[in-house]
């Protein structure tokens, strides 16, 4: 679980803690045995037990399975272990999804025979679990459509809404956030640096781009130069978010929300992005985001969102009031509240 790193771990650690407020005793155990301490220690600073086994041996009510391949691996063990507890298979986002998305993309037969398994995975484990959570609407119809009556909730990615925003005029240039461990982010540099970034140079040949993730691979740091910077890991995103005159999602394929994007949004700063990358979001274009799928859409949408101050002022005003409305911590929490009460 790093919360710094990847929006599912943020997410994850945000509704342990919010479990913990509602009161129960939570106990997280790692799949990973090579946990960094690092990570043990933020969630045992908050009050957080954490296993020293894959599988505790406390007794349990309620137990969390996050991830598809994790809950795989270990719901019969859990089932058997703990008999009477209710089990929730948390999806993060429904994995087949991205995983067509990719296959499709890239008319790759290794990936359709690989998202065909996640999406046996998946739909096996939704029957199996006492419930489900998903992150969004489109992915809880998704469930709906192939398992009728099976328990399933949205529960969402909590966002903390930053209350400042720097003006318009002391920004400067473009951002993009993502993980490198995740492939879509991957794709989405190597598509912004090969199809949109040339045709914004034409009309902006001074505005740079900053590239800000852990876990960069070699031909992502090789395509820094020239205006667009690969800067890895930050530890302060706030300082990035504000210095930035809008945030990029260029994303070709995945799943569930972005949790970038709604970062970017709730700090204030505008977004342009694809209609990928705005999913389970609900912006209008124009309205609270920017939304273009292709390269010449998508540098002009970037061009006109860099040089007009009322249109970034409005967008960044009303995207950080859809945030909020939809996906404040406190909205989260009722979402995470009418879950636990349909397991009763």
């Amino acid at each position: 679980m790093t919360p710094d790193h990847d929006a599912g771990s943020h997410r994850m650690f945000s509704l342990v803690k919010m479990l913990q407020s509602l009161g129960h005793d939570v106990c997280v155990s790692a799949n990973d045995a090579a946990r960094p301490a690092t990570d043990v220690g933020r969630l045992e600073a908050a009050g957080i037990r954490v296993a020293a086994e894959t599988l505790p041996t406390s007794e349990f009510q309620l137990v969390i399975l996050s991830r598809a391949p994790v809950a795989a691996r270990q719901i019969q063990a859990v089932k058997a272990r703990w008999p009477k507890a209710r089990v929730v298979f948390d999806t993060v986002d429904l994995h087949h999804v991205r995983a067509f998305r990719a296959a499709r993309l890239h008319g790759n037969r290794a990936l359709l025979q690989q998202a065909m398994e996640f999406r046996r995975m998946e739909f096996d484990l939704l029957r199996m679990a006492d419930q489900t959570w998903v992150v969004t609407e489109d992915e809880r119809e998704i469930v709906r459509h192939e398992v009728p009556h099976a328990r399933v909730h949205v529960v969402s990615i909590p966002c903390e809404i930053r209350a400042d925003t720097p003006p318009f005029s002391s920004r400067r240039g473009a951002l993009f956030v993502g993980t490198f461990l995740h492939q879509p982010n991957v794709d989405a540099v190597q598509f912004y640096a090969a199809e949109i970034l040339p045709k914004l140079r034409t009309s902006l040949p001074d505005f740079p781009t900053r590239i800000v993730g852990a876990h960069p691979p070699d031909g992502i740091r090789a395509l820094g130069g020239n205006g667009l910077e690969v800067v890895g890991w930050q530890r302060d995103l706030a300082a990035c978010y504000a210095s930035a005159r809008l945030a990029i999602a260029p994303l070709r394929f995945g799943a569930g929300l972005k949790g970038k994007v709604l970062e970017a949004m709730s700090h204030g700063l505008p977004i342009v992005g694809t209609s990928v990358a705005l999913e389970g979001i609900p912006a209008g274009h124009g309205r609270d985001a920017m939304i273009a799928d292709q390269p010449d859409a998508f540098a002009d949408a970037m061009l006109r969102l860099s040089g007009n101050e009322a249109e970034w002022t409005t967008l960044s005003t009303r995207g950080k009031k859809l945030i909020h409305d939809r996906f404040s911590v406190e909205a989260v929490r009722r979402q995470l509240e009418a879950a636990l009460a349909d397991l009763k």
